[in-house]
């Protein structure tokens, strides 16, 4: 009997190790699995979340887009017949500027006391004003930056590009002006007309020199519209330094006043609607200020050229003058008397202003103005040419004249001829 059950016993052990083996088998099978469909997820999931950046691409988008250069000198040429693709081949080729403002414009807030989710609340005010055709074209170029980045580049981050100077200078900085050290935008024009006839202009722009990574020409044809030239910031429809097809100039140099300023059209959508639409200097003035209507402004100076006029016209809250002068400097302040009350610092970018208005009227006096004479003035180191190594101080970043553009080279004179 026992051996008949030490037999049985065997039998049993075997057959339970059997089933252990295939069991364990399973186990480690189902485990497996589980370890290979995990992974498979995650793959899946990471292609999701990539290819959703990538998804705008199946899209059929119409236009032209290529960057070329005048003497060195880039510049993008684009070109669509509406606004959302005119948008997304903007976007597509200007990511490295956009995404270079968005981290800009994320890391430097918390120096204005505020941060980039208040610049976006913000930013949404200004919406219910901007027209429907460009909120296409915002979403067409947030669609393209994102295709090109690979990562997301949304419709809001596009809008604050669009309005973060409204924002800084009719809001912020009027808010804050005792609260934070306001770092200086500066920015010399000049403008001449020769016997009444035809203008020499030009101006530098100035800003931080890390702006610089952000800071673009552009060369646009939307539609029917007059092809537009110009200097772009990040993802900005226009801003009012440029260029249209009817031969327009403007020069700006902006102001910080310590008036908030109303919730209105952005200054680059006005930009672009003026520059669409004026056949001359008068009937720019007449669009870009009547789209102001009573509203209170950011605080800037502008010029306004055409081939046989000129105006300036200077914007402080809830007041507009309108000149038709033969020569004009304007910098980033105001010479009207009675308008330095509005000014966070009444003596700042005198000296520069005081400085240019020698020198212009030092070469006046000699003959007709020149465009050497012009670039002379402009290149005056160090209080209207700026130059600096260090990115977090002020300096000439870019040149736009009656001729030439530039932003790289700009002490060498390498500078392109504008395209238009």
């Amino acid at each position: 009997m026992s051996k008949v059950k030490v037999k049985k016993s065997k039998e049993n052990k075997i057959k339970i190790s059997k089933i252990k083996s295939i069991e364990n088998g399973s186990m480690k099978s189902k485990r497996s699995n589980k370890i290979l469909s995990i992974f498979l997820m995650f793959i899946i999931i990471t292609m999701i979340l990539y290819g959703s950046t990538r998804i705008f691409s199946l899209r059929h988008v119409e236009g032209e887009a290529e960057w070329k250069e005048s003497n060195s000198q880039p510049y993008l040429y684009v070109s669509a017949e509406n606004s959302y693709d005119l948008g997304y081949l903007t976007g597509k080729n200007l990511y490295k500027q956009i995404f270079s403002l968005k981290n800009l414009l994320l890391l430097m807030s918390p120096q204005f006391d505020t941060s980039y989710s208040d610049l976006k609340k913000l930013a949404l005010e200004y919406v219910p004003f901007i027209p429907r055709e460009h909120i296409d074209e915002m979403n067409g170029i947030a669609e393209g930056a994102t295709n090109s980045l690979g990562i997301t580049i949304n419709f809001n981050d596009i809008l604050i590009q669009n309005t973060w100077f409204d924002i800084l200078y009719g809001k912020i900085i009027p808010e804050k002006t005792e609260e934070i050290e306001i770092d200086p935008l500066g920015c010399t024009a000049i403008s001449v007309m020769n016997n009444g006839s035809f203008p020499v202009f030009g101006q530098n722009f100035d800003f931080t020199l890390i702006f610089k990574s952000c800071t673009s020409f552009v060369l646009h044809k939307l539609g029917n519209n007059p092809a537009i030239f110009g200097i772009k910031f990040g993802a900005a429809l226009n801003f009012p330094i440029g260029k249209n097809e009817n031969g327009v100039s403007v020069l700006t140099t902006i102001i910080k006043t310590n008036v908030i300023s109303s919730m209105m059209i952005p200054t680059s959508c006005r930009t672009r609607l003026a520059f669409e639409q004026s056949q001359n200097a008068s009937s720019y003035v007449e669009l870009f200020y009547e789209i102001i209507g009573n509203n209170q402004s950011i605080g800037f100076t502008s010029i306004i050229i055409d081939n046989t006029n000129m105006f300036a016209v200077d914007v402080a809250p809830n007041n507009t003058n309108i000149l038709s002068p033969i020569s004009i400097v304007r910098t980033n302040t105001f010479v009207n008397e009675s308008w330095q009350k509005f000014l966070v610092d009444p003596n700042y970018s005198k000296d520069r202003q005081n400085e240019a208005e020698i020198q212009l009227k030092v070469k006046l006096e000699d003959s007709n103005f020149s465009y050497n004479d012009l670039i002379d003035i402009l290149q005056s180191a160090p209080l209207i040419f700026r130059k600096t190594d260090n990115k977090k101080d002020i300096a000439t970043l870019a040149l736009f004249t009656c001729i030439n553009y530039a932003i790289e080279n700009l002490e060498n004179k390498e500078w392109g001829c504008i395209p238009i």
